[in-house]
């Protein structure tokens, strides 16, 4: 079946038609025949004597005529002149372009602009002394100090640091300002399924940030961690200096994740996109997590996404 392709601003573009008029195009350079491709010599005959490069089809038996053979008329417009050269790079450049469109298409659909914001339901900026209602420490130190969220790891948990905020939420847009700071080696915002929606134990996923890197990932099913891993579904490689203020937004509609970073100055601008068929289900608590001796988290916001 011919695939039609309606993105990238070429709306309707047929790749199988595409395939075909290119080598109707190559079938008729070849029936042409004329004197100026047999002086090529050799490269002449990768076409003629049914030689691509790269690809073997030798006729044995077969000699050059010495005659020019008849042209045959076609429908096609001719290529212009200059000979296989000519040939071979207009092929390259409709396969390459082919080919470029074909992978957008197969590219999941996102939306191009930020989600809208509708109502504002969570702001805390940590300018008390302890946590907010609403917030559970399983493994760490965490505690407001100085107006930030204070995380760090402690050895004797063999654990990282992670505190949950409870906040009901399916589709929404997730906001805050985070820094690693001292030997802080990684900060992860997430989410757990709700009970019983999803047959699986363990986080649903994850926004990881090191200083090498950033990159959402999908939780492994922890009954099923052979069948169901751990999978990096989007992956960016940079450098975050610690002491250094970022923004994390986080962008959830149905099965679709999009996380965007970016540094105060503007000089860091990374985007995250991933779909998986798990996303869409409740998540009844904000998930963070520190490993290390240190991050920092601010001026945490959550709205609701504004229904179009």
């Amino acid at each position: 079946m011919d695939q039609v392709i309606e993105d990238a601003g070429v709306p309707g573009v047929d790749v199988v038609a595409g395939f075909q008029d290119l080598f109707e195009r190559v079938s008729a350079k070849r029936a042409e025949g004329d004197s100026d491709q047999r002086d090529n010599g050799a490269e002449a005959s990768d076409l003629s004597g049914g030689h691509v490069r790269g690809f073997e089809n030798k006729r044995p038996g077969i000699q050059a005529s010495a005659s020019p053979p008849r042209k045959r008329a076609s429908s096609n417009p001719p290529l212009a002149r200059g000979g296989v050269s000519d040939l071979r790079s207009e092929t390259i450049k409709t396969l390459t372009s082919l080919l470029i469109l074909a992978l957008v298409a197969a590219t999941p659909a996102f939306a191009a602009t930020p989600a809208e914001k509708g109502e504002l339901v969570l702001e805390e900026n940590f300018d008390g002394d302890s946590l907010a209602k609403g917030w559970a420490v399983q493994f760490g130190d965490w505690k407001p100090v100085d107006g930030v969220l204070q995380a760090k790891q402690i050895a004797a948990d063999n654990h990282p640091a992670a505190a949950r905020r409870a906040l009901p939420m399916q589709d929404g847009i997730f906001e805050m300002r985070f820094r690693l700071a001292g030997e802080g080696k990684a900060f992860h915002f997430g989410f757990d399924p709700a009970p019983k929606q999803l047959d699986k134990r363990g986080h649903l996923f994850s926004v990881i940030v090191t200083p090498t890197m950033a990159k959402l990932m999908k939780h492994v099913d922890k009954d099923k961690p052979k069948e169901d891993p751990n999978e990096d579904l989007a992956v960016a490689e940079h450098a975050f200096k610690a002491g250094d203020w970022y923004r994390l937004t986080v962008e959830k509609t149905g099965n679709d994740v999009v996380a965007r970073i970016s540094s105060e100055e503007g000089a860091t601008k990374l985007e995250l996109k991933a779909t998986h068929p798990t996303f869409h289900v409740t998540t009844p608590t904000l998930v963070f997590r520190c490993v290390g001796d240190g991050i920092e988290v601010d001026d945490l916001k959550v709205w609701k996404t504004k229904a179009s």
